[in-house]
């Protein structure tokens, strides 16, 4: 199930992040997993706890992709050394269910998600959510 949706504000997600080509996304995202799992910055106070996973993309450098894993924070909360910070741009955004958490699900979400040629995306920013209560949803940032 897709559905048109729009962040109206920006948000700032705090956690921890990495950079890397396109090549090397799912290997460095699966070492951002582990990490997560054992790293300080899950504990950081947040508004909730939804797990994000942010993608996003330069046009300056098209091969890379910045990855953060994080949870929503106040805009106030002083930035641990230990941390890193992304801000969730205000944009359109389509909204995709995935039917369980099984990477497996989300791999194919993303392959229907890279193949659809009709999908006007904005390669800007990306993410998906991890709710203690529902299944992942991916956001893929469109134009208007």
């Amino acid at each position: 199930m897709t559905e048109y949706t729009q962040l109206h504000a920006p948000m700032r997600i705090m956690g921890i992040q990495a950079q890397c080509d396109l090549a090397h996304a799912h290997a460095t995202l699966n070492e951002l997993w582990a990490r997560w799992q054992h790293d300080k910055a899950e504990r950081l106070p947040s508004f909730t706890l939804t797990v994000y996973c942010v993608y996003q993309y330069d046009d300056a450098q098209p091969d890379q992709v910045l990855i953060t894993i994080g949870r929503l924070v106040a805009q106030d909360l002083p930035l641990p050394a230990f941390a890193r910070e992304t801000t969730l741009p205000a944009q359109n955004y389509v909204r995709y269910h995935v039917p369980s958490a099984m990477p497996e699900h989300l791999f194919e979400t993303w392959q229907t998600i890279e193949q659809n040629r009709e999908l006007n995306r904005s390669f800007t920013t990306d993410f998906e959510t991890y709710s203690v209560n529902d299944m992942p949803k991916i956001y893929v940032g469109v134009h208007s």
